[in-house]
């Protein structure tokens, strides 16, 4: 991942703050999915939608036998619109949020963890 100059973020098994990193994922199943979630921290923005960072999924496909690359976008918006910031979060957003809030948690109160 590269993330905009005016970005920062702070991934999982990322002990330091980078504007460009990797992350190891696990093996997958075809069909199967995965969920990461990353902290981005930014200053305000004029309103409109911005890539707060890009990337790239390498992944090797067992079916075909061939090396595959996805490019990623991560695009935000910025708005003055109450109802669209209003709007109730995604629940597998929320679940995955709470997970990694309480891996902070355990990791603050066991540093060894």
């Amino acid at each position: 991942m590269k993330l905009a100059r005016w970005v920062s973020a702070r991934a999982p098994q990322q002990a330091a703050q980078s504007t460009e990193f990797s992350l190891q994922l696990t093996d997958l199943e075809r069909g199967a999915s995965i969920q990461q979630v990353f902290d981005f921290e930014m200053s305000n923005h004029p309103l409109g939608f911005y890539r707060v960072a890009s990337g790239k999924l390498t992944f090797d496909d067992c079916a075909s036998g061939r090396n595959e690359v996805i490019d990623l976008d991560f695009i935000l918006e910025f708005t003055a619109d109450s109802a669209a910031y209003s709007v109730a979060q995604d629940s597998r957003v929320k679940q995955a949020a709470q997970i990694v809030q309480a891996s902070k948690a355990v990791e603050k109160d066991h540093p060894w963890a």
